[in-house]
Formats: C-alpha cells, sequence, structure tokens
C-alpha cells in the first residue's frame, strides 16, 4: 500500500511545480531597483473594472511606507517612479490570475519587469487570492 501511495506521489509531484515567478531588471549596469519613497499608478481599468487588482498593489507599497498616487491616463510631472500592470485571468471552475505583469518606470524608463505565471492547467496553486500573488511581485520591485 505505502509503494502505491509513494508512486503516486512521484508521479503528482512535477504537477506541482508549474508556477513561475519571475524578474527581468533592465537598469543598466546595476543590479538593484532603485530605492524610492512615492510611487505613481496607473489604473488599468481594462484588466481591472473592480480595481481590486489596483487596491491591492496600491496598499502593499501603503504597508511598506511607500506614498501612492494613482492617475487614470496621463502620468503626473511630479512622478519620478511610475508604475504599470497587466494581469490575465482564466476559468477553470472558478476564475484565477493565469498571469500577471508589474512595470516599474524610472521618468518614462522602463527599469525593471516581475511576472507571475501559472506555467500548467494542474497547478494546485493557481486558484490561490489575488492578494498572495500580486504582493509577492510588489515585494519583489521593493525588494523586500
Amino acid at each position: 500500500m505505502n509503494k502505491k501511495i509513494l508512486t503516486s506521489l512521484c508521479l503528482l509531484l512535477p504537477l506541482t511545480a508549474c508556477v513561475h515567478y519571475q524578474t527581468k531588471n533592465a537598469v543598466v549596469n546595476s543590479k538593484q531597483v532603485p530605492k524610492f519613497s512615492q510611487i505613481c499608478i496607473q489604473q488599468n481599468d481594462q484588466v481591472d473594472p473592480s480595481k481590486e487588482y489596483l487596491n491591492i498593489i496600491n496598499n502593499r507599497f501603503i504597508e511598506n511606507g511607500i506614498k501612492t498616487e494613482i492617475y487614470q491616463q496621463q502620468k503626473p510631472k511630479q512622478c519620478k517612479y511610475s508604475l504599470t500592470y497587466n494581469i490575465q485571468q482564466k476559468w477553470d471552475v472558478t476564475p484565477f490570475i493565469s498571469q500577471a505583469d508589474l512595470y516599474l518606470f524610472d521618468d518614462g524608463l522602463q527599469v525593471h519587469t516581475t511576472r507571475f505565471k501559472v506555467n500548467s492547467t494542474f497547478e494546485l496553486d493557481k486558484w490561490s487570492g489575488a492578494k498572495s500573488k500580486l504582493e509577492k511581485l510588489v515585494d519583489d520591485i521593493i525588494q523586500k
């Protein structure tokens, strides 16, 4: 009996390792994201009409002592650092975030990207909440 359980677990283990977090630092000659105390976040109504994702991202910055300003179209001139996001959902019994990307800009120049992506329909963690997925991405940007 134990041999059957062990064999089953060995077969299922590769299926659970299908969530992928990736970070790309585009800053030339630097391995660190710039430190900042204020960031402006562009509202993305196309992927987030309820503003659920925007609120999660915004609150995570605030929890870490970073002031935020939300804007819709044009980035305010006083904003040196800005953030945009793109989130894709899929359905599998219920909706879940299949991919989320956060893009950090320094005076309009993209300097950092961080991504969450579900790579398999068999991923057991794909239904975890938006909060845990997005907070990890924000933490990556602020290097927490």
